[in-house]
């Protein structure tokens, strides 16, 4: 029978592969350092091949290496997928998916019902202002606003766009045209103080009385209340697509706001090959498509 290694030798060499770094790759496997070069002195030795270039401050790959991380890595994730589909229910992994609260409750809450995964993935959605460090493992997926680049080491690809629109409810929009006309039907105020600029480009003449109205720290808060009758709020189409399509809001016929930013995933590249989280990201893509 042709040589293979041992698999925590190579389970020690995709995750240095993917660190070139021993000390965090002793880390994650719960190892010393000194336990981690041993495995890879002993697997280059068992190859007759330098996997990796041993430099002053560190390690990275040679292009044998970097060929070989590729094949092993995929090989793990067969094994992987392979033992998962061997026992069906169990060791169900659980995907931590950090966003914010508004985008939590306006886009991603209705479409849970038809999530696919259910009983194979344990999707946890954390939601919160707060930024969550995937390098450290705080969450294993994002969806956020701030455009990339990002840290070294994270992945992103584009959600939605971060077209802005002015909604209120549709009696109240009726006749309106103007950016004075906003103003009498009262201004509601999210965190991101999107009205400021839209005046200043619009009607500078207006923009010193913009501060009137009642504020909040959430766009879902200024959604309801614009659904009640209660005001206009200036936000992302993504989150009213629905109150739009059923007619609960309607869209202001006047000059439309600037852009905002667009809405990315984003996720650590050591977990990139998880099968779990390409299916929430392929999900969530399907989701923002259709």
């Amino acid at each position: 029978m042709a040589f293979l290694p041992s698999l925590s030798a190579l389970r020690a060499f995709e995750a240095a592969a993917r660190h070139e770094n021993f000390r965090k790759t002793a880390e994650e496997l719960h190892l010393t350092q000194g336990a981690v070069a041993q495995q890879i002195r002993g697997l280059e030795a068992d190859l007759k091949v330098d996997l990796f270039k041993r430099l002053p401050r560190g390690v990275a790959l040679t292009a044998a290496g970097e060929t070989y991380a590729g094949k092993i890595r995929a090989g793990l994730q067969v094994l992987q997928e392979a033992t998962d589909d061997l026992k069906p229910g169990e060791n169900v992994p659980e995907l931590i998916l950090s966003t914010t609260p508004s985008f939590a409750s306006c886009w991603l809450l209705p479409r849970l019902a038809g999530f696919p995964e259910k009983g194979r993935i344990d999707l946890q959605v954390r939601a919160s202002e707060n930024v969550a460090d995937l390098l450290t493992g705080e969450a294993d997926l994002a969806i956020r606003q701030v455009p990339p680049p990002y840290a070294r080491g994270l992945k992103s690809r584009l959600l939605c766009a971060g077209k802005n629109v002015i909604v209120g409810r549709p009696d109240l929009m009726s006749g309106m045209r103007q950016p004075a006309d906003l103003m009498l039907a009262g201004l509601l105020h999210d965190g991101h103080a999107g009205w400021s600029g839209y005046f200043r480009e619009n009607a500078a003449e207006l923009s010193g009385d913009i501060e009137k109205g009642m504020r909040f720290n959430q766009a879902a808060m200024c959604i309801r209340l614009a659904c009640s009758g209660d005001g206009v709020a200036l936000v992302p189409e993504v989150l009213v697509e629905q109150e739009i399509k059923e007619g609960a809001l309607a869209v202001f016929s006047g000059p439309a706001p600037e852009n905002g930013s667009d809405f990315y995933l984003v996720w650590s590249e050591k977990h990139g090959r998880r099968r779990d989280v390409s299916r929430v990201c392929d999900w969530l893509l399907h989701e923002a498509e259709s």
